[in-house]
């Protein structure tokens, strides 16, 4: 993750510590939204693993939902995750599509689509 994380700082210019931050938080969410499967799916990714285990950021509403057993709604808790880290809805974005890049080329297509589908609220995005 940490070439990731190079790589989006390289691109957009965001400071490395909230790239960080972001790519934790869109991790997080996709584990809470994909349920069981969500660890198996996200062990195949190099260095997930290690990103979630650190565990940057507090728990959000989405998790607290997702604990609760009610439904996480990704496109409220994507634009809560751009408000916490000082981001618009487009530089959010932008590091979502890097990361999915990441994903694909790292644990392949499969992977990468399930983690996509598994934040339908990356669609709105700006």
């Amino acid at each position: 993750m940490e070439d990731l994380v190079a790589q989006v700082v390289a691109l957009t210019g965001i400071d490395p510590l909230t790239v960080q931050a972001v790519i934790l938080g869109l991790l997080e969410l996709a584990l809470q939204t994909l349920g069981p499967d969500g660890t198996g799916l996200l062990n195949r990714v190099p260095g997930a693993t290690e990103l979630l285990a650190q565990g940057l950021l507090d728990t959000s509403g989405a998790s607290l939902a997702s604990l609760l057993g009610q439904p996480v709604d990704t496109a409220e808790a994507l634009l809560e995750l751009a408000r916490d880290s000082g981001l618009t809805p487009d530089q959010l974005g932008s590091i979502a599509d890097l990361l999915l890049d990441h994903v694909e080329r790292s644990a392949g297509a499969d992977v990468a689509d399930r983690l996509y589908m598994a934040l339908p609220g990356l669609g709105r995005l700006g």
